[in-house]
């Protein structure tokens, strides 16, 4: 029976935007999507950020040049791209996302904040944080159908407040999921050398001579 419900998550996933070529990635998302769903509001929030900060991590790092040293410079904690924002930013800036992507995984990481920080008011039904899921919900629910069938498919029987969140944060992850599976990695072919290539042409020419 768990086995079923499983493959039946997995299908489900593909239908949000990872088709056949991203099997790893959809076990990987319908395996969080049944762990997340068990949480706290406030364990779900801080949990599903944790989730996106470490997928754009993953992301930039697949994209970016490789590291030359045993820790990463840009990417490690206390580095510039090292904060949950800071990757954000990155990732539109290397035209990886685009512009209402990015608006997004803000209003995500504020949300994330104010879960992390604060204790009182900390659940999906209370006032503020109900505006913040409608506005992260807003733009999705444009397609309305389509939408629906993403909450119906996985989130039937929760309430509609939580349903909407669960509903926004698996579309990000799913995303961010196929994102990382197709960026093709920057090459260093056409990187500015430090001496120019006439030079170098005069001193293989003065070696072979």
């Amino acid at each position: 029976m768990k086995e079923q419900q499983a493959h039946a998550a997995e299908k489900d996933v593909g239908e949000i935007g990872l088709p056949n070529k991203y099997e790893d990635s959809k076990r990987r998302v319908a395996e969080f999507i049944r762990d997340f769903t068990k949480e706290s509001d406030r364990a779900c929030v801080i949990l599903c950020a944790a989730k996106i900060d470490y997928l754009l991590k993953q992301i930039l790092s697949k994209f970016l040049l490789p590291n030359v040293g045993s820790s990463d410079d840009l990417l490690d904690t206390e580095r510039p791209l090292g904060t949950f924002g800071s990757r954000i930013h990155a990732a539109y800036r290397f035209g990886l996302i685009n512009a209402d992507f990015t608006r997004a995984l803000h209003i995500f990481r504020r949300f994330r904040n104010t879960f992390a920080h604060e204790v009182a008011g900390t659940t999906f039904d209370h006032g503020p944080s109900k505006d913040r899921i409608r506005e992260l919900s807003a733009p999705l629910k444009v397609f309305n159908v389509e939408f629906a069938e993403i909450r119906d498919a996985f989130f039937r029987g929760k309430p509609e407040i939580a349903a909407d969140f669960y509903s926004v944060a698996v579309i990000l992850i799913v995303r961010l999921e196929a994102l990382l599976v197709d960026t093709e990695p920057l090459s260093g072919a056409t990187a500015m050398a430090l001496v120019p290539e006439r030079w170098q042409a005069r001193t293989t020419a003065k070696q072979t001579s």
